[in-house]
């Protein structure tokens, strides 16, 4: 039956915005990965379901483009069964690995000037090109191919994340926190041959579509006490499920950490491009800004905080989302306290457990909020609870830290966490529509959380560590 239904689709190939005529993404493609990964899809077709045509031309497929971010393009593709009085909806998402956009979204961020600079400059630490370097047109050209491929490869590590991190949980009836359901997901290719054979992007994830019945929060307003504890209770069973000896093995094999992901040359290069926007900000942001940002990129402190984390306060690294805050969390529409998906895991690392929290706690709730949640320190009491419980039931022993330790820690990973929230605001400025109605409220509220986060960051470290501000 499948296989009559495919030979309508062989040729067929998606038009998406954005995007060039990939040769290898066509109707046939997409409907096969949904016929062997969805149970849904295939009684939706053996009730004699139908793909709905589109409105202007004679295709049986129809592609309505939603949002493009750093490196990815999502779709939502529609399938619609027979109309009866039991009709059905089958919406999934087909997010893309766009390798062609990097380059026009990292000059929106940044500036197109600027990022030739940084791209300069950047060859010139890598030693390239070191006897004939000059601001050249053809020098330009070369030295950008050098370091974007550079670039590249971080971009699609990221895109491999998050289908390993699906992948791992592909198998799970009751997975620990709640995804969208994934039918496919295609690893970007790196044999050459492979390469030059297909046109267009070489990795690609099918997920379910949950926009019709979520809602993502708005970000000036926040997250209430309620939506943060919902979150934190998560990643606790995550936590827990991550701690399991099988997973565990698993993650620690084919994740690494951030500071490994990106290269490191280019990401200073990014960032001191970004310092030069953020000396534009106000006295009370920058001030407080400039003691903390050297250490950033201090081996030393680093190592010192690791060290004080596994070491000292004896709690083990784990595998993080990495980027967790308002456009990566959908909450039901009709029960708005209640998570139902935590989306987009391309920066899933190693770290510090509580980079997660404090990631979720300066970027998404007012700093009023937030220091009375911090100062009660409820959250964390669940966060312990929620874990040591899931462990148990995993028939696994407790942590051996407590309270105080996991407050520490939490502490450590805030002053790493403060500082990101300086060094977004250039890509808020940037990346937000100036025709958003919100936009001044957008900006006005980045900017209010990150002055409280960091001048919070250099209260713990002169608390915890005034050597390090000397």
């Amino acid at each position: 039956m499948f296989n009559n239904f495919l030979k309508k689709y062989k040729t067929g190939k998606l038009a998406l915005e954005y995007i060039e005529d990939y040769n290898w993404i066509t109707f046939e493609y997409i409907i096969n990965k949904l016929i062997k990964g969805s149970d849904k899809f295939r009684k939706l077709l053996e009730n004699g379901g139908i793909i709905e045509k589109s409105a202007n031309q004679n295709r049986l497929i129809k592609v309505l483009p939603l949002i493009y971010s750093t490196q990815l393009i999502l779709s939502r593709l529609i399938f619609i069964q027979k109309l009866t009085k039991s009709s059905k909806r089958f919406s999934l998402i087909l997010k893309i690995f766009a390798e062609e956009r990097i380059e026009l979204l990292m000059e929106h961020f940044v500036g197109k000037e600027k990022f030739q600079e940084l791209l300069i400059n950047a060859t010139k630490n890598l030693e390239i090109n070191q006897e004939n370097i000059n601001n050249n047109e053809e020098n330009i050209k070369n030295n950008k191919k050098i370091i974007m491929k550079e670039m590249m490869k971080c971009f699609k590590q990221m895109h491999q994340n998050e289908c390993l991190f699906y992948e791992m949980f592909k198998q799970i009836k009751n997975p620990p926190l709640p995804l969208p359901q994934i039918y496919f997901t295609k690893l970007c290719l790196e044999d050459e041959n492979e390469l030059k054979r297909i046109k267009g992007p070489q990795g690609l994830i099918l997920m379910e579509n949950l926009t019709e019945f979520t809602y993502v929060g708005r970000l000036s307003i926040g997250l209430n006490e309620i939506q943060i504890n919902e979150i934190i209770k998560h990643l606790a069973h995550l936590h827990a499920f991550l701690l399991l000896p099988n997973i565990k093995k698993k993650w620690e094999k084919e994740f690494t950490t951030i500071d490994k992901m990106w290269d490191q040359n280019m990401s200073k290069e990014f960032n001191l491009a970004l310092f030069e926007q953020i000396k534009q900000l106000d006295d009370v942001i920058l001030e407080p800004f400039k003691k903390i940002s050297s250490l950033l990129y201090n081996a030393e402190f680093l190592n010192w905080m690791k060290n004080k984390c596994i070491n000292i306060y004896g709690i083990p690294e784990i595998l993080n989302h990495g980027d967790l805050w308002n456009n990566n969390l959908l909450w039901y529409k009709n029960d708005p306290n209640k998570i139902a998906a935590i989306i987009d895991w391309q920066l899933a690392t190693i770290g510090n457990p509580m980079v997660d929290v404090t990631r979720l706690m300066l970027a998404t709730v007012d700093p009023e909020l937030r220091h009375k949640m911090e100062m009660e320190g409820n959250f964390l009491k669940i966060y312990l609870n929620e874990l040591n419980n899931k462990l148990i039931e995993q028939k696994m022993e407790k942590v051996k830290y407590g309270f105080e330790e996991l407050q520490h820690v939490y502490n450590l990973s805030l002053i790493i966490q403060a500082a990101g929230r300086v060094m977004e605001i250039p890509f808020f400025e940037r990346g937000t529509s100036k025709n958003d109605p919100e936009f001044k409220e957008k900006i006005q509220c980045i900017k209010m959380r990150a002055k409280f986060s960091i001048n919070d960051a250099v209260r713990i470290l002169e608390k915890e560590a005034p050597e390090w501000l000397k």
